[in-house]
């Protein structure tokens, strides 16, 4: 089964600021989900039992700013 996702790196933004010295920075962006549905799904097991189960159906995605590093 194949489930859709959203994944990758958008175009990045530079910034420069100016404030006593030269500091550039990057803006970096994340492709991100911008919409989904929830859909069921019946899988059958290798001892021949089927189990429903509900997931997040991506449906959409965007470049939106990516979470920071911990």
């Amino acid at each position: 089964m194949q489930v859709p996702m959203c994944q990758g790196r958008c175009e990045s933004e530079p910034s420069v600021v100016l404030r006593g010295d030269l500091l550039v920075t990057q803006k970096n962006n994340c492709c991100r989900t911008r919409s989904s549905v929830n859909k069921r799904v019946t899988l059958q097991c290798s001892d021949l039992t089927a189990r429903s189960f509900s997931y997040q159906h991506v449906t959409g995605c965007d470049c939106k700013a990516c979470d920071p590093l911990p």
